[in-house]
């Protein structure tokens, strides 16, 4: 849960171009033991919305993924929650509580 006024911060991996055009489709892949989120930028764009956020900042960047030297297309996000919360609310900011 991110207070108001709070930040919110992560990065994402662009998807492949064959799911670019399903922008709520994602997927994941593991790289050196992590799991990466794969996601289309106006699905995180409009999620951000719905869920009281604004975009500070985005950010795209290349990184090294392995020996190989081929670089992926990532993304950078700075949000700040600018919805005031119920503190007694459960209502999570992504997905459902289990």
């Amino acid at each position: 849960m991110v207070r108001h006024g709070g930040i919110l911060a992560f990065s994402t991996k662009a998807p492949p171009a064959e799911i670019k055009s399903a922008p709520g489709i994602y997927s994941t892949e593991v790289i050196c033991n992590v799991t990466i989120f794969l996601h289309h930028v106006t699905y995180i764009k409009a999620l951000m919305a719905e869920c009281g956020f604004v975009i500070m900042k985005h950010m795209e960047y290349l990184d090294a993924v392995d020996e190989t030297g081929r670089r992926d297309l990532y993304n950078a996000w700075v949000n700040q929650n600018e919805r005031i919360s119920n503190h007694h609310s459960r209502q999570p900011v992504f997905g459902v509580i289990p």
